[in-house]
């Protein structure tokens, strides 16, 4: 097949093997070596044997886990594995851009930057902490392999059209069965083939190419109702509930208050975004990606007198929110996957741009190198982060663990656990922006003169909070996961050999918390009795 001869030249080319290899080695080597225990984690089998997997709409990982036992293997192993699908997906997609633009017009070391960037762009470590990683591997190279099937028959007659569209309607559906988040994935992909095309100098044909992206848009939008339809079915089949957050087609519930999800989306937009750009490397790079493609597509466009590519440009970077103004909040690993690529493909298209004259591949690979030596370091700075959060809760957990173990009668004792755990100094500091980091100052104007805060009080020093979905510990996430009574957190007891037994019901949960709440307020002990219960308060 032509699509793994490709990759396979790639692959094996010395210079493109090498800086993927090295990159991977520094952004996922500690990852693979140091296993954490993390949110999710705790309850994975509830996941896999409830089918709740299922009732979420992400019925791939559940079919995957149901052939091959994935919870069988090390972390390790699905680690590795995760990564050399991520590797491929990249080398892929670098294949369809090989075909856009010409055999050989680029050289290897940019296409390897591109699979780089795609693999340690620190948002992918909002997801892949996760044992499964949401099936992020797979669905990246579904997606990948989707589009190069209706690219690969892109402008032929419907009869040959047909049978490979089809294929990858399919590939969609399962891709988007992971996690839906690929579903922008997919069209962002099918509008940079475009977006290609204008760089290398052709005028944008609204015929050809806009049929090819509205293709891209209804098969991708075919594939989601399937996914809804799917989903709807199988949970009829296994007597389960639809879980509407993510189950849905859409999955976003309307709210009689439209203005405060406005203020919300639009706080979080500037915060997240705009704001924190000035000290979080990865949203730096996302706005330096975001404002190096619209320059570009501005020039291009005035270059070939063609209006769509600064349309298409601005188009892409809107739509990385579209997730977000769907569901009515911003969540980085709902939109992480998406941005990826497109920062990814920023960086690219820029390389090649500027690595044109001698001079210009000189500074291309001092950036490309400034960029990928970053983006590694990040990402395996959170990675070193999740780990040690995690081990510091393993260690609060045998230290609880043991105490209940030597001073009650757990077989006749339920436990209660209310509270948050603490944080060290070393996951502040990684959480927050303090006085004295890239970006503070800024951060102080944007308080003042922004959100209007006194002046006098942003000078007494103030911290600012990066949005990321590891900030959460997994024994805190696990008192309330999914609003139930600690059944979570006796799992998590259960996973490092604690039987502990907790309240038969949300409601006489609530009535311990109660207790607690009212009359022991003041009291100071990790540990209080009452009744049948003991109350373990975390700190």
């Amino acid at each position: 097949m032509k699509l793994i001869n490709s990759v396979k030249n790639l692959i094996f080319d010395k210079v493109y093997l090498a800086i993927v290899t090295i990159t991977a080695l520094a952004g996922y080597g500690y990852e693979l070596t140091h296993c954490s225990y993390g949110v999710d984690d705790v309850i994975y089998d509830w996941y896999i044997d409830s089918g709740r997997l299922v009732s979420m709409g992400r019925f791939t990982p559940w079919f995957i886990n149901k052939f091959f036992k994935i919870n069988e293997f090390t972390p390790f192993i699905i680690d590795f594995i995760g990564a050399i699908l991520i590797i491929l997906a990249g080398t892929v997609l670098c294949v369809v851009f090989a075909e856009v633009l010409g055999e050989d017009r680029i050289p290897s070391w940019i296409y390897a930057v591109f699979t780089s960037l795609m693999l340690v762009y620190p948002m992918n470590g909002e997801v892949f902490i996760y044992y499964m990683h949401n099936g992020m591997g797979v669905a990246f190279l579904l997606s990948a392999i989707a589009i190069y099937l209706m690219y690969s028959v892109k402008g032929e007659g419907l009869k040959a059209q047909l049978p490979r569209d089809i294929f990858a309607l399919v590939l969609m559906v399962l891709a988007i069965c992971c996690y839906e988040s690929f579903s922008i994935v997919i069209i962002t992909v099918g509008v940079i083939l475009v977006l290609l095309k204008a760089f290398s100098g052709e005028k944008i044909q609204v015929k050809s190419e806009g049929i090819w992206v509205v293709t891209v848009v209804l098969v991708t939008a075919v594939a989601m109702v399937l996914r809804s339809i799917i989903t709807k079915i199988l949970c009829v089949i296994m007597g389960l509930d639809v879980y509407q957050t993510s189950g849905g087609m859409i999955g976003w519930q309307f709210s009689d208050n439209a203005a405060e999800i406005g203020a919300t989306l639009k706080n979080q937009l500037m915060s997240n975004f705009l704001f924190y750009g000035a000290g979080y490397f990865p949203i730096t790079l996302f706005l330096f990606a975001v404002v190096a493609l619209i320059v570009l597509c501005g020039i291009v466009s005035w270059k070939n007198r063609d209006f769509w590519p600064i349309v298409l440009g601005l188009l892409l970077v809107i739509g990385q929110f579209s997730i977000s103004f769907l569901l009515g909040v911003m969540q980085l690993y709902r939109m992480s996957q998406s941005i990826v690529v497109l920062v990814a493909f920023s960086v690219f298209i820029l390389l090649v741009l500027i690595s044109k004259c001698r001079i210009g591949r000189v500074v291309a690979v001092i950036l490309a190198g400034i960029i990928l030596y970053g983006s590694a370091r990040e990402i395996s700075q959170l990675f070193v982060f999740e780990y040690n959060m995690c081990d510091r809760c393993a260690d609060k957990v045998k230290e609880i663990g043991s105490y209940l173990q030597n001073n009650y009668d757990l077989s006749e004792k339920k436990v209660v656990f209310v509270g948050e755990f603490s944080r060290s100094m070393d996951e502040q500091d990684y959480l927050h922006i303090r006085k004295g980091e890239a970006g503070y100052r800024f951060l102080n104007w944007c308080d003042v003169h922004v959100y209007g805060y006194d002046p006098a009080v942003v000078e007494a020093g103030r911290f600012y909070k990066k949005e990321t979905v590891t900030d959460g510990d997994v024994l805190t996430w696990s008192v309330n996961a999914y609003n139930t009574h600690n059944w979570a957190t006796q799992k998590l007891f259960a996973h490092y050999g604690y039987d502990i037994k907790i309240t038969d019901t949300n409601e006489e949960y609530d009535r311990v918390v109660d207790y607690y709440n009212n009359d022991c307020a003041d009291n100071q002990d990790d540990f209080i009795e009452y009744d049948d219960y003991v109350i373990v308060v975390l700190r």
